[in-house]
Parts: C-alpha cells; sequence; structure tokens
C-alpha cells in the first residue's frame, strides 16, 4: 500500500513536470497514435483529448464557472462552455467501445436495467430470448448497486463494494449485446468499455512509455492509478489470455484495480478456470483466476443459447475454392468496390515497423494471407489496418492445421480486430469457413481449437447482410490519429476519399453522417448525431450542383472556416448533435 501510495504521487508529479492541463493514457480498441495508433501523448491544451486523462474537472459553482471563462479568449470561451453544456451521457469514457443499442431512446432514464429490456422487446427491438432476459436480471442487481458509484485513487474498497460480473457464455449467444445494454445504462460517473485484447495492447505500450521516465519505479502501479483516477467501472468485452505477457502482469494489474474500488463486469468464451489453459508458466497466473472469482460472480450463459450470427448466411463475400472464375470473381469485387479510384500503393506506420499495403483505393484495401499472417505481425498491425479501411480484401487462405498453429493464432486475431471495428471483409479462401482449419487431432484444451469456434461464427456474421449494412467503427481511430497531427491538406483528402465509401466520387448526407458520428464518438464517447443537423452542415459544405460534396468543396470548406477537427468540434451541428 505505501508503495502504490508513493507511486501514486510521483504520478501525479511526472504530470506537473510535464507541464501540460491533461495527460493521456489511450487503449489501441478504439485510438490510434502518431505513428497510426495508440500512443501516450499529451495533447495540447485546447483540445480534447480521446483517452484516459488526468483533466481540470469542469466543476463548481455557475459563478466559479463564468469566473474562468472570462479569463478565456472567445474562442476557447465555446470550446470550455461546450465541454460544460455536453457531459457524456451517464459519464462515457472517450475511447469506450460499446454499440449503441436501437431504440434506447424510447427508454427513460433511471428506469431499472429489466424494465428497459422488456421496452425494448415490446417494442420489437430485441428478440425475446430466456437466457439473454436471465442475464440482464443478474445484471439489473449489480445496475442497481452501481447507480451514482464513484471511486478515486486515494479510496480503497471495502465490504460495502460492490462485485462485478464474469458472464461467460459461447459464440453469438448475445452476452456483448447483454453487456454493452447495461453499460449504456450504467448511471455511473466514470465508466469506461473496451475489448479487453485492445485494453492490454494499451497497457504494454503505456509501460514501455513510463519506464523510461520512471527511474526504476514500477510502471504497472502508475498505470493502474491512471484508470483508478478515471474509471469507477470497466468492462471488458472477450475476456481471454493467451499471450504470456499479459499473463504475467494480469494479476497485479486486476488487484490493484480492485483494491481500489474500481469494479469489473466481463465477458468471455471460457469460464475462469479455463483460462490460459496449458499456457507457458500457467502456474504464476492462477493466483490472477482466484482474484476473478473473490471479486466477480460468475453468470454462464445456458450451453443451448443460439448463435444469432449463424442466422445470417446469405452473403458471397467468402469466395471459395480457389480457381480461374473464383480469382475473376474476386477481382470483379475489388474492381466493383473502388469504382474508378486509381489503386496505390502505399505504407502504415506501427511503432516504428512498416506494413505495406499492396493495393489501396480510398478506404478500400487488397492484401494477401502470407503478408499478413505468414509475415511476423500481431493485433497492433491489424488495428492499424482496421482504422485505416473499412473494407479489406484477403486473398489466399489456405487450408490450416495444428502444425501451422502461428498463422491460425494471426487469422483468429485478424478476425477478431476486424469485426471490432466493423471491417468489411471479402475473402478468396481455399475451403469454406467452417473447413478453413481442421486440426488432425481436435483438442478443446488448445486455445486455438477453443477460440476458432468464435471465429467461425464472426466470419459467418461477417457475411450477413445485417452486418454489411452496419457501419464501420475505425474511423474515429484515423480521425484520432490526424487529431494529435498538424493536418494537412493531404491528411484531408484522406477523410474525404475514406469516407466515400462507395468511391461515388463525392459524399453523399449519408456518408457525412457517418463522419460526423465518428468526430462526435471521438470527442464525447457517443455516436448520436441529429440527420437534420448533418444535413445543414452538408447544404453548407456542398455549394456544386453534383449529387453529393466533392473533394474541392470538402477541402475549401474546411480549410476557409479554420481546419476540420476544429470547425467539427465548435460548429453549431456537432455542438447541438452533442447537447442532444
Amino acid at each position: 500500500t505505501e508503495e502504490r501510495k508513493e507511486s501514486g504521487a510521483m504520478a501525479t508529479r511526472l504530470f506537473r513536470l510535464r507541464g501540460r492541463s491533461s495527460f493521456s493514457f489511450s487503449f489501441l480498441g478504439s485510438s490510434t497514435s502518431s505513428s497510426h495508433y495508440s500512443s501516450l501523448t499529451s495533447p495540447s491544451p485546447s483540445s480534447s483529448s480521446f483517452s484516459w486523462s488526468f483533466q481540470t474537472k469542469t466543476t463548481g459553482t455557475a459563478a466559479e464557472r463564468e469566473s474562468v471563462l472570462k479569463s478565456f479568449s472567445k474562442r476557447d470561451e465555446h470550446h470550455l462552455r461546450t465541454k460544460y453544456k455536453s457531459r457524456r451521457h451517464f459519464g462515457t469514457i472517450a475511447g469506450s467501445s460499446a454499440s449503441e443499442i436501437q431504440g434506447l431512446e424510447t427508454v427513460p432514464d433511471g428506469v431499472p436495467l429489466t424494465k428497459a429490456y422488456e421496452i425494448l422487446r415490446q417494442k420489437g427491438f430485441v428478440f425475446e430470448d430466456e437466457a439473454q432476459a436471465k442475464t440482464i436480471e443478474r445484471l439489473n442487481k449489480i445496475h442497481s448497486e452501481l447507480a451514482n458509484y464513484e471511486t478515486s485513487w486515494d479510496q480503497y474498497a471495502s465490504e460495502d463494494t460492490p462485485k462485478g460480473l464474469y458472464i461467460q457464455g459461447g459464440v453469438g449467444c448475445g452476452k456483448t449485446f447483454c453487456m454493452d445494454f447495461f453499460f449504456q445504462c450504467l448511471q455511473v460517473s466514470k465508466k469506461l468499455r473496451v475489448h479487453f485484447h485492445s485494453f492490454m495492447l494499451g497497457i504494454h505500450r503505456r509501460l514501455f512509455e513510463l519506464q523510461k521516465i520512471t527511474g526504476g519505479k514500477d510502471p504497472l502501479v502508475l498505470v493502474a492509478k491512471e484508470i483508478a483516477d478515471q474509471a469507477s467501472v470497466i468492462c471488458f468485452d472477450e475476456f481471454q489470455v493467451t499471450d504470456v505477457a499479459d499473463a504475467m502482469i494480469l494479476k497485479r494489474l486486476l488487484e490493484t484495480l480492485v483494491d481500489h474500488g474500481v469494479v469489473l463486469v466481463m465477458t468471455s468464451n471460457r469460464l475462469p478456470k479455463e483460462l490460459y489453459l496449458n499456457g507457458l508458466n500457467r502456474d504464476q497466473f492462477v493466483p490472477a483466476i482466484d482474484l476473478i472469482e473473490k471479486y466477480c460472480d460468475v453468470f454462464p450463459f445456458p450451453v443451448d443459447s443460439p448463435d444469432y450470427r449463424l442466422m445470417g448466411k446469405n452473403s458471397k463475400t467468402w469466395i471459395t475454392p480457389i480457381t480461374e472464375s473464383s480469382i475473376e470473381q474476386f477481382e470483379e469485387t475489388f474492381l466493383k468496390l473502388r469504382k474508378k479510384k486509381k489503386v496505390k500503393s502505399g505504407v502504415l506506420e506501427v511503432q516504428g515497423r512498416r506494413v505495406k499495403v499492396p493495393a489501396a483505393a480510398g478506404g478500400v484495401a487488397k492484401f494477401s494471407f502470407a503478408s499478413l499472417c505468414q509475415e511476423a505481425k500481431g493485433a497492433a498491425d491489424y488495428l492499424t489496418i482496421a482504422c485505416s479501411y473499412h473494407t479489406v480484401l484477403l486473398e489466399g487462405v489456405p487450408k490450416l492445421n495444428e502444425n501451422k498453429l502461428p498463422l491460425v493464432r494471426r487469422f483468429i486475431t485478424l478476425v477478431d480486430v476486424l469485426y471490432e471495428k466493423h471491417v468489411k471483409l471479402v475473402t478468396l479462401a481455399h475451403a469454406s469457413v467452417e473447413e478453413t482449419y481442421k486440426p488432425l487431432d481436435e483438442n478443446h484444451s488448445r486455445d486455438e481449437d477453443f477460440a476458432w469456434d468464435r471465429t467461425v461464427s464472426r466470419l459467418t456474421e461477417m457475411q450477413s447482410k445485417e452486418y454489411l449494412k452496419g457501419s464501420w467503427r475505425g474511423g474515429s481511430g484515423l480521425l484520432r490519429r490526424l487529431e494529435r497531427e498538424v493536418m494537412n491538406e493531404e491528411d484531408l483528402r484522406r477523410i474525404w476519399e475514406v469516407y466515400d465509401r462507395d468511391n461515388s466520387g463525392y459524399l453523399s448526407v449519408e456518408e457525412l453522417s457517418l463522419l460526423t458520428a465518428d468526430v462526435n464518438e471521438l470527442k464525447t464517447g457517443r455516436r448520436v448525431v441529429q440527420k437534420e443537423e448533418v444535413v445543414k452542415l452538408f447544404n453548407n459544405v456542398h455549394v456544386c450542383e453534383s449529387k453529393g460534396i466533392e473533394w474541392e468543396e470538402f477541402r475549401s470548406y474546411f480549410q476557409r472556416e479554420g481546419g476540420f477537427l476544429d470547425v467539427m468540434e465548435c460548429h453549431y451541428h456537432f455542438t447541438t448533435a452533442c447537447e442532444t
């Protein structure tokens, strides 16, 4: 405890030494850095940090706030007024990646979780599902216990601290929906929802940064302090441990968080005792399992829960087998997606590494399986791709077995990242989804065998019409990278090209709405935008006689009005959407 207090005090001194009003800690699941994804940089005092931040709190009396406002210029005054007015709904921390729940706006604030679920069911927004209803009922208990719950690093857990919840279930049964529903309705001033894989990437990145400046102090405690000061409740999606580096630090990290009152809610395909099964040095990870079971109630979904993802097998984005005709079909798909846009090769920078992009046009890119999975690449590389392109074409996926486990692991990770960012995937493969990985000797204690069931489910859902109609979730990552750099005309062009999703040569109202939603998510953690406000913005930018916003209109408007993000943040369209 004394060591943590000392490290916490040191963290505070470090923040002061940097001479900034905020210190940023970004999670890779929804952020990108100056090298295309997560970096631990300090944003300028005038910019809104899409990350964990120690920031001057906008609290106090109205008179105190007004006195602060008077000391700023008119532009800063507008920024701060917007900040006071547009508090994130129920304390969602920017960087959270919970899905928007359709119909949730029809539910009154403050009603029990079970009542809110029943309202959505009666209105036809959700299916009647007994397993999900039971899960919502269990979440309702912790939902009521956590009402107005708040923690800080200076506080410690007590007997009155609510227990968390560990929701275990098969693939596609709806456990993530239940947790997202709980998260969106949770009335807590500081809360975070993040994919666990992305969370751990951010942790390792932060540890690397802090090791340079802590002078031998334990950096893990400093990271835990940043988190505990910023989140009272953390919701982890897809909690799983396959990496020895994660396993070795997880117990101390989780222990430090729960000691300071942070409540954890998780979803996972595995029961706690099955985590990191057969992993290297697993005996050192077992205490983390004991800790999870101590601080979280385990709630398993019924084993016969349906896989809703498998109900949408009606698309042809998985092309198989590889023949002359299928290769021609694959290339024609690329041609249709890029339309008349010129195909270019390029390079993405990832933590000093270079990821080659063989062919790309706007927001569409084509890769080979060999370049993404046979070479030494990981989640960080795939996340960079997912935050750069809304559609990925992957060719040459082979048949795999346990003799090629490194390739299997990379492919599983690739699918997980693309799915999380809702990237559209078109694949040219030697076999069907179910037959792509067929171990010669099936062993469900092997992580790859167990995880493959989830991959099959996700790849199947990614072929469905419902998935293909959905919005790309990587746009805020692209915008975040550009937010931390001086945006030039090339960056502005990149934004226009990526959001011209159909490569028509102009932005439609729908495409501008997606762009505005991503900016809103970047700035506030929420994607809600008002269509009438988007139409007003569209009419302001669009002055030509074409069907949509052409590049020259886009460039001229945002350069004339003071820069893309400044205009989007301060513009009345964005402000009104936030207030609403």
